[in-house]
Formats: structure tokens, C-alpha cells, sequence
């Protein structure tokens, strides 16, 4: 009977985790706090339908010690209970939090976008010491050696202060190589926001290249910061192609609308003729939904090609020029009957690479919560029966 309600406990305290791994929220190194508010902590329920927290009429009392598990908009979600509270009103138990360097990554370059105190630990519930890192400030930060996922916050120096610092919200931007090393090309005009103000202090056309360095912001704001003609600030990464790692060679088999951007309700410039081929080195890719950039002389713009059932990256009236094709003009006629077979195959390959890199994880979440929710229903029941057998 033990060995059953430890399962089922087990599985009720594994269902929020994976909740909140759908939810995308920011984890955290879980850490003991108490109820510091003389009046208590109130609950708090997320309602999903109006998006917004709301009082669930429970709470807890002055003193009560609990674990955190991650933070997430001043809330705290807490081991073992269901429900918010406000990180003002707990405070870490431990004022310190100790950290080795075998504990942390390499340092990084990093600029900090808004004004942030260090804390003594990493997570909001620690007290703060004080010391202010100003915006426009250049620093070193180090990152956890964490797996499976990201943790918001890192470890940093500065001013004979030693500590923890957040990167939400956009207010630090970190140097990475995966961010640096290749051009990128803006696919519709995109705006520069003051990451302080949220205010929109420049654009970039598009089709602009971008060459120059880029830093990336927390994972959660998908953004880069970068310096463009003299403005500095954050631009959405949605705003940005990456620059493919080898020229594609297309070829229309019907007409198409070229836009003036990669967004389907944007301008069209004009349309093409069935046999069209050209040459590509920017691919836009997001969730299925696909825009190719196509350049002939001074005509700039952007195919937003339909994509044929069951095969998210064969599209519909146009196809991949592979093979000797990929040497000829676009004057040469082209032969549809061997390279298309080596197009049937690559794009096979392609499937099975996108299938295998990019998982359907809402499928994937939602056939988990299902067999945790049967595997609760099961264990209920099986103790239900033997409640009953009990009392005949």
C-alpha cells in the first residue's frame, strides 16, 4: 500500500515539472525559503483563459519553510503545492549561496542592457547586496554547467562584489560564436528597441546583410542585440535568415507571386514564370511555413511557396535543382528525370534530418501528459478496489 501512494505522489509532483517544461518558463537551482511576510504568503492560480494570476482564497503562514522550484513573473512555484506566491514574500533561508568554478562555464563577454543588482544567490528569493550593475556596462559572466536546460541566471564580478545577476527580459547581452560567424539577411523591415525604454529607435530595411556581431539576449525574448548604423538595441531573431551553408539552385514549374518581404500579406513586387530558375542563399524557416529569397538584377523579393502534404520542405511548383543542373544558367533547359529522383532522395534525407532535430514537441508533451494522467487513473482506482476489499 506505501509502495502506491509513494507512486502516486511521485507522479503528482512529476506532472508540474513537465507542465512547466511546456510552459517554457525559466528554471532556476531550486532553493529553501521562508514565509517572510508578517501577514503570510496568498496563493495565487494561473487562469489561462484571461492570462493572468488570480487569489485561490488559500495561504500560507508566517515562518513556513518551503522549496522553490522556478520563478517566473514575481511568482515562485513551490515543491509540493499547486499553486503561486509572490517571491516578495519569501526570502531565501541561506543568505549565501556557494558557487566553485568547476560549477560554472566559461566566462563570456556580455553588455548589461538594464540596470541589475547582484544577488547573494541565484534566484530572486536571495537578498541583494546593494551593488547596482548600470546599463551599458561591459562584463564577464559565467553560466551553470546545467543539462536540459537553461537557467536564467549567472554568476559575475564587479566592483569587489561577487554574485548572481538575471538575463530576463532581455537586460544582458552575452557573446556566443553560434551568433557571430555567419551572415545573416533581414527578411521584412525590422524595428531596434531601446531594450530600457521598449522604445523603437531604428529600423533596418529589408533584405539588408548583416555582417557585423551579433550578441544574443536570454533564450525567452528571442532576440540579438546589435549596433546598426550608429543605433544600438534588440531586434526580434524571427527578423533575421541565416545565410545557408551552401547555394540552392530552384527551378518554378508555375507561376508565383514574389512579396516584397518574407510575410505573405506583404507587397507583391511581381510574378514570376513557370521555368524560372535562380539561384539562393537565404532559406526562411519557421514552424513549417517557408519563404526563399530570389535576386535577378535589380528585382528583390521573396517566394512564399506552398508545401505539398506530408512533405514540409517539397514544395509545391517548384523544385531543387541538384546535380550537373547546378552549374547550368538559368538559359539551359532543365531536365526533370534524374536530378528530380536525386531531389526525391536528398529531400528524404532532409525529412528524416528535420524530423530527428526539430520533434513535434507539442505531440511529444501531450502524449506524456496523457500516459502520466492514465498512470494516475490506474493507481487510483487499483486502490480504491483494494479500500473496499478491505472493509468486506
Amino acid at each position: 500500500m506505501k509502495k502506491m501512494i509513494y507512486l502516486i505522489v511521485g507522479i503528482l509532483l512529476f506532472v508540474p515539472l513537465f507542465v512547466k517544461a511546456d510552459m517554457g518558463s525559466p528554471m532556476i537551482i531550486e532553493y529553501k525559503a521562508s514565509v517572510t511576510n508578517p501577514d503570510g504568503a496568498q496563493f495565487y492560480k494561473y487562469d489561462w483563459e484571461n492570462n493572468k494570476y488570480i487569489l485561490s482564497g488559500k495561504s500560507l503562514s508566517y515562518g513556513t519553510e518551503v522549496t522553490v522550484m522556478y520563478e517566473e513573473k514575481g511568482r515562485a512555484s513551490l515543491k509540493n503545492y499547486d499553486d503561486y506566491v509572490k517571491i516578495e514574500d519569501i526570502t531565501s533561508i541561506e543568505k549565501e549561496y556557494s558557487v566553485t568554478l568547476k560549477d560554472l562555464q566559461a566566462s563570456k563577454d556580455a553588455i548589461v542592457l538594464k540596470d541589475r543588482e547582484i544577488k547573494t544567490g541565484p534566484a530572486e528569493g536571495y537578498s541583494g547586496t546593494g551593488v547596482i550593475i548600470a546599463a551599458g556596462t561591459n562584463i564577464k559572466i559565467r553560466f551553470f554547467k546545467l543539462d536540459g536546460y537553461e537557467n536564467p541566471w549567472v554568476y559575475v564580478e564587479y566592483n569587489n562584489t561577487k554574485g548572481f545577476i538575471d538575463i530576463l527580459e532581455a537586460s544582458v547581452a552575452y557573446d556566443t560564436s553560434e551568433a557571430v560567424e555567419i551572415d545573416r539577411m533581414i527578411n521584412k523591415n525590422a524595428k531596434i528597441v531601446d531594450p530600457a525604454t521598449s522604445k523603437v529607435v531604428g529600423t533596418i530595411k529589408t533584405n539588408t546583410i548583416i555582417s557585423d556581431k551579433l550578441l544574443v539576449v536570454d533564450p525567452w525574448s528571442h532576440s540579438y542585440y546589435l549596433t546598426y548604423n550608429g543605433v544600438s538595441g534588440i531586434v526580434s531573431y524571427y527578423d533575421f535568415v541565416d545565410k545557408e551553408e551552401k547555394t540552392e539552385k530552384y527551378k518554378l514549374t508555375q507561376k508565383y507571386d514574389l512579396h516584397e518581404t518574407s510575410e505573405e500579406e506583404s507587397k507583391v513586387i511581381k510574378t514570376l514564370d513557370s521555368d524560372t530558375v535562380f539561384d539562393t542563399d537565404y532559406i526562411y524557416w519557421d514552424k513549417g511555413y517557408y519563404a526563399i529569397y530570389y535576386e535577378s538584377g535589380n528585382v528583390k523579393g521573396w517566394i512564399i511557396p506552398r508545401c505539398k502534404e506530408g512533405a514540409e520542405d517539397e514544395f509545391i511548383g517548384i523544385e531543387k535543382v541538384t546535380g550537373s543542373n547546378a552549374e547550368q544558367s538559368q538559359d539551359v533547359e532543365y531536365s526533370s528525370e534524374e536530378p528530380k529522383q536525386d531531389t526525391e532522395e536528398k529531400n528524404e534525407e532532409v525529412n528524416s534530418e528535420v524530423k530527428a532535430t526539430k520533434p513535434n514537441e507539442t505531440l511529444y508533451i501531450c502524449i506524456g501528459g496523457a500516459v502520466i494522467l492514465c498512470l494516475t487513473a490506474v493507481v487510483i482506482v487499483i486502490l480504491i478496489n483494494r479500500k473496499k476489499k478491505a472493509k468486506k
